[in-house]
């Protein structure tokens, strides 16, 4: 069998079993190194060989955990943490056909009961191998652990403070279909927010002659080259005595700042677009069924054929209300319309082809991951992780699309494009998330060369608009009355709610009541609640969503002797308290994103009631340029304007608008203060003077 198939390194594992049983023990030590050289990565062959006593290709990269833990008690070096993390080592042995071996040794001596709760469970990647897995006693002696049928974890045996927990664990992978003989490895940070590293290196073993790449962030260790055995360069990133790292509150990721490198060999995006799109092959295949949907949605969407926007508007509203979202991108759209579930971007693909729209599937990255003008290094591919349908509305769109695949309109350019993200249900066409509008875009359609763009929201922007009427009673309670308008993301929320409690109004009013109305009014009693969603036609300008609802509330404001004291907290935004509690920062921060809220509160006083103080001027602004936005006015509205003659009536304003946004630790003061200069004008209280109070009219 092994003649006839020289290169199925499984029969080569049979007849090395067959050898060995034949007696014949070198030549199937021979036979089992030859299967090894194949197929490294294979669980099986890797098990066969180490039972005839064959080295697999880390072996000779191993540690002894005792000596590295002799070695790091002789340094006398000591760490006021609850544990330090003696040895945080990866080998990553690339093998010439592009196959990964990765062998990651841990030790970690714990110093407190808290590092003995998070330390002593370990996690086991699925299909890793574990080589090690011991606690160190302080005496050399060493305590295996046992295995619990069905945990995710295996619990170090008797652990105590001071002893060391160690555990070595094999990960293996095939070669990339997208870059083989080339390989992407995993990022390896040289810094932690759990514990201090005593010791910490990456050893990258490959082909002698493999052309590298390196993403390096945040101050990594330079790289040290040598040549090793087996015709390999040994590549080498070590650190040792690195403090840990505390995390600051909304700061961007840590790969930005936290030391790390990322390897590469034979990795481009034009590669890795050209894999994706043949994953995608075949999935927009037409049928029957298919072609008739096309004709029914442009038939009931009253288009034509040369009507762009409204076909495609058409298509993508049909596809996200009567398609759920499930499985991966390599579903057919043949397929999902028949089940009714599946791969939306596929069928909305297939949908637009029969209807003549161009259309195509782009990888977006997340403005939560890089803004669209930082760069995009090749190691970091995998960033884009969104997928969303770029269509080419053409030269005569009134959308307001933009022009150019994911550029902004200018003169001269020849196609208008809009973006849709086939996750949202019920958006308006061309509506993207805030983590996706201007973000960088990267196309799968053939081109030379990979082809990058910023993708834009053309549809409604995101906004609240509250207009609240109070009327408090003389013990500080009272009842009001709410309209809210919203448009963009909260639309979307809420025509999600109402899909997800149907006709049961009850759920519906208690969920209302307490994750929306007993956050901005605690204590408040639901009254009445009405939700109108707009059917708007596809392609049309999209109406708000109107929520109108009522309430009471026994403790509204804070009853005095004589006087009353209205600490106005309802539809705050406080992101002074969110994004500035720190005095200075030395990671960028990353502001947003908030919904832009408008609210305007009527607040009627019980009768012959006055107001004695406002706290706050008759306009507060906090603004910066192209970031956030704060204005506050509070003023006393005429007794002959309010219709109640006697009684004061107080008008207080808020406009408010935080999109996404960084801001570098150099400029933090100044945002900070500002932002803090916020809370405290949403927080200044506003004093009421009752009847029959002392000085009072």
């Amino acid at each position: 069998l092994v003649a006839r198939e020289p290169l199925d390194p499984f029969q080569r594992v049979r007849l090395a079993d067959a050898q060995a049983a034949a007696g014949q023990a070198d030549a199937a030590r021979e036979t089992a190194r030859a299967a090894l050289a194949m197929r490294p990565e294979a669980a099986e062959v890797r098990r066969a060989a180490r039972a005839l006593g064959v080295p697999l290709p880390l072996d000779d990269y191993r540690l002894d955990g005792r000596a590295v833990i002799r070695a790091f008690e002789a340094t006398e070096r000591r760490y006021a943490a609850p544990a330090v993390v003696v040895l945080d080592r990866t080998v990553e042995r690339v093998m010439p056909d592009g196959a990964e071996l990765t062998l990651t040794h841990e030790i970690v001596r714990v110093q407190s009961k808290d590092a003995i709760d998070r330390w002593a469970e370990v996690e086991v990647p699925a299909g890793a191998e574990v080589l090690t897995l011991r606690t160190h006693k302080p005496d050399g002696t060493t305590r295996e652990p046992e295995e619990i049928a069905g945990k995710d974890t295996v619990s170090a045996a008797n652990v105590a403070i001071g002893d060391y927990i160690e555990w070595e664990l094999l990960e293996t992978r095939s070669p990339s279909g997208a870059f083989a003989p080339g390989f992407l490895a995993e990022r390896f940070f040289f810094q932690s927010f759990d514990a201090p590293l005593d010791r910490t290196e990456l050893v990258l073993v490959t082909p002698r002659g493999t052309r590298l790449s390196f993403d390096a962030r945040g101050g990594a260790p330079a790289a040290v080259s040598r040549p090793g055995p087996e015709d390999t360069t040994v590549t080498t990133f070590a650190r040792t005595g690195v403090p840990q790292l505390f995390v600051e509150r909304a700061a961007v990721p840590a790969i930005e700042y936290v030391p790390s490198v990322r390897a590469s060999s034979g990795v481009d995006f034009r590669a890795w677009t050209r894999f994706v799109a043949e994953q995608l092959t075949g999935t927009t295949r037409s049928s029957p069924a298919l072609r008739e949907r096309a004709r029914q949605i442009a038939a009931d969407a009253g288009a034509s054929a040369g009507d762009r926007a409204r076909l495609a508007a058409a298509v993508v509203a049909w596809v996200t209300d009567s398609i759920e979202a499930a499985g991966d991108l390599r579903d057919g759209a043949t397929q999902t319309l028949a089940r009714g579930s599946g791969n939306r971007l596929a069928l909305i693909l297939a949908l637009l082809r029969e209807l003549g729209v161009p259309a195509e599937p782009v990888l977006a990255r997340s403005r939560l991951t890089a803004e669209a003008a930082e760069a995009a290094p090749v190691e970091e591919l995998d960033d884009f992780a969104d997928s969303i349908v770029e269509i080419d509305l053409g030269a005569a769109s009134g959308l307001g699309a933009a022009s150019g695949p994911g550029a902004a309109s200018g003169p001269g350019a020849a196609h208008r494009y809009v973006y849709v993200d086939p996750r949202l249900r019920h958006a308006a066409f061309g509506y993207l998330p805030p983590s996706l509008d201007g973000a960088r875009t990267l196309a799968l359609a053939d081109a030379p060369e990979a082809r990058f763009g910023v993708a834009r929201s053309t549809g409604t922007a995101d906004h609240r608009s509250v207009d609240v009427t109070i009327r408090l009673d003389e013990q500080g309670g009272g009842a009001a009355v709410a309209t809210e308008e919203l448009t963009g993301w909260p639309a979307l929320e809420w025509a999600e709610l109402v899909d997800k409690f149907g006709a049961d109004r009850a759920r519906l009013r208690q969920d209302f009541e307490q994750r929306w109305l007993g956050v901005q009014f605690p204590g408040a009693r639901l009254r009445d609640l009405d939700v109108t969603l707009p059917k708007d036609a596809p392609g049309a300008a999209p109406r708000p969503v109107q929520i109108r609802y009522s309430f009471v509330s026994p403790q509204l404001a804070v009853r005095g002797d004589h006087e009353m004291r209205l600490l106005p907290t309802f539809f705050r935004s406080q992101p002074g308290r969110r994004f500035a509690t720190e005095p200075a920062r030395s990671t960028t921060l990353v502001l947003g994103f908030d919904i832009p809220v408008h609210l305007t509160a009527t607040v009627e006083l019980p009768h012959a009631a006055t107001l004695v103080e406002l706290g706050a001027g008759p306009a507060e602004r906090v603004e910066r340029k192209g970031a956030y936005r704060f204005v506050e006015e509070r003023r006393v509205r005429a007794a002959s304007q309010a219709g109640a003659a006697g009684d004061d009536v107080l008008v207080l304003t808020r406009d408010s608008s935080l999109p996404l946004s960084r801001v570098a630790p150099r400029d933090y003061p100044g945002v900070a203060a500002d932002l803090r200069r916020v809370d405290g004008l949403e927080q200044r209280e506003i004093r009421i003077r009752l009847r029959g109070a002392r000085g009072a009219k």
